[in-house]
């Protein structure tokens, strides 16, 4: 029951009145069931399952019940199917794929049907468009038909001709299954928590080699977009932004101008790769370029977007127009999305500390971030950049007195993270227990953390700052700035 409830739940009026169009032409006593059923749970859509059972008055192990629920479920799926045609597809690639799908099942129902003329006709309608869209396994299922059909009919030719396709076609898909298997491989990052530590570097160098020799060797253009896609993430964790700079254009240039793979969201991607790029070369400029270019090929209010807006954000924020750092805050907290999910809501919030801190406006910063808690379910990552921004705003405030509680905090958090490089988090710790021990003097603190400061400065290893990450404002710019600011008054 709980299976036929999602998939009901999960109709849009469209498909909904297309079911009852369907039910209206069948008539039948076991369809009327079937459709009173259906009527019951969208009219009870927020009740139970258990409850339904008992609305629709029947056992929840009834056979005949059970039977009633699985061909109802049978006849939404057919519906659906019918009624997919008609929606937007999100690429044209996608689009050519399940029509040609459809298609190959109409060549067998007109094949038994008899229609054989009819069957070959649209086999070679659903060829053309496989050939003009690089569907590989299409094109393999279509020689097959052309194997049973024209290959036994015309001849012996005519069978190799179908037969070399396939093989040469099982060759293309074995070439382009490893370029998926390669790429995604080294990709599979967690999207949701920061600072973990990326072991990835020689493995990518390694299956960016294979896809460059597969891309080489096939002109598939699907093996030369995990190919670039690859090439852009080994640069990355080599940290040679320059070359993934250029991949990224070639990624862009590849996507705007091939039908095959062309997509709004293939576009906006490309743009993101870009202004992401550019976060780590460190040019805003760009960044907000590339981000403003990208967000409108995603859907208004979507995660892509949202994503989009953090490049935006960190873009002014590094470029100091606060005013539109903010504004972007307030436009993407206001997301449907980010408001249900109180990981991504507290995330824009700690961002909209952030700016406070910037703007000098300390204890609104510490406010704002005591009146949220969410990120600090992530230990790795977001609480750490929330206790570091609260010890800066601690500091910044001359309430000392906070220090000694906060730090332990911090360094008891720190002894928990296991697995994670949680090396300048480390290095935070030491620097600003130095401060304490130097009763807060920064002249003494000065001299004691000199090493430990350029440290951080270098950010050589595991020692890396990371623009996208927890660390929002760089701590040892700002110690630095600090330190300039609090040894000239001496």
């Amino acid at each position: 029951m709980e299976n036929l409830t999602e998939l009901i739940g999960s109709l849009n009026n469209h498909e909904i009145n297309m079911v009852r169009k369907f039910y209206a032409l069948n008539r039948k006593p076991d369809e009327l069931k079937r459709h009173k059923l259906l009527e019951d749970i969208l009219l009870n859509k927020n009740t139970s399952p258990v409850k339904l059972i008992n609305i629709s008055t029947k056992k929840p192990k009834d056979a005949a019940f059970l039977i009633l629920q699985k061909r109802l479920f049978d006849d939404i799926l057919k519906v659906l199917l019918i009624s997919q045609g008609s929606q937007n597809f999100v690429s044209k690639f996608i689009e050519a794929k399940y029509k040609c799908k459809r298609m190959l099942v109409e060549v067998d129902v007109l094949f038994n049907k008899g229609l054989e003329n009819i069957a070959i006709d649209r086999l070679k309608q659903a060829e053309r468009l496989a050939k003009k869209y690089q569907l590989t396994t299409e094109k393999i299922i279509i020689n097959q038909y052309k194997q049973d059909t024209s290959g036994v009919r015309k001849g012996l030719q005519a069978y190799s001709k179908a037969s070399e396709e396939i093989l040469l076609n099982f060759n293309t898909f074995k070439d382009e299954s490893a370029a998926v298997d390669y790429f995604r491989k080294i990709s599979m990052a967690n999207v949701l928590y920061t600072n973990k530590e990326l072991n990835y570097v020689h493995q990518a160098r390694d299956a960016t080699k294979e896809l460059k020799t597969l891309s080489e060797k096939n002109s598939s253009v699907h093996i030369r977009y995990y190919y670039l896609r690859s090439a852009i993430f080994y640069c990355h964790l080599a940290n040679d932004y320059p070359s993934a700079e250029l991949y990224a254009f070639e990624f862009l240039d590849l996507i705007k101008n091939n039908h095959v793979i062309y997509s709004s969201d293939g576009m906006g991607g490309a743009y993101m790769m870009l202004s992401n790029i550019n976060i780590y070369l460190g040019d805003s400029e760009k960044i907000i370029n590339y981000a403003l270019e990208g967000s409108p090929y995603f859907f208004e209010g979507s995660i892509n977007q949202a994503s989009l807006g953090e490049n935006l954000f960190l873009g002014y924020l590094m470029s100091k127009n606060y005013l539109l750092a903010a504004e972007v805050c307030e436009k993407i907290s206001a997301f449907s999305n980010i408001k249900k999910n109180p990981f991504r809501k507290s995330k824009w919030v700690y961002y909209r500390a952030n700016i406070f801190f910037m703007q000098g406006q300390y204890s609104e910063a510490l406010a704002l971030l005591q009146k949220q808690s969410e990120l600090t379910a992530d230990k790795s990552g977001w609480r750490l950049g929330y206790k570091i921004l609260e010890m800066m705003c601690i500091i910044e405030l001359g309430n000392y007195d906070w220090l000694d509680y906060r730090i332990e905090t911090f360094r008891k958090l720190l002894s928990a993270v296991k697995k994670e490089n949680i090396h300048r988090p480390k290095i935070i710790l030491q620097i600003i227990k130095q401060f304490i021990k130097s009763a807060y003097n920064f002249k003494t603190v000065s001299s004691k953390t000199d090493d430990l400061y350029k440290t951080l400065k270098e950010g050589a290893g595991e020692y890396k700052h990371d623009p996208k990450g927890y660390e929002v404002i760089r701590f040892d710019q700002w110690w630095e700035d600090k330190l300039k600011s609090k040894v000239k008054s001496f």
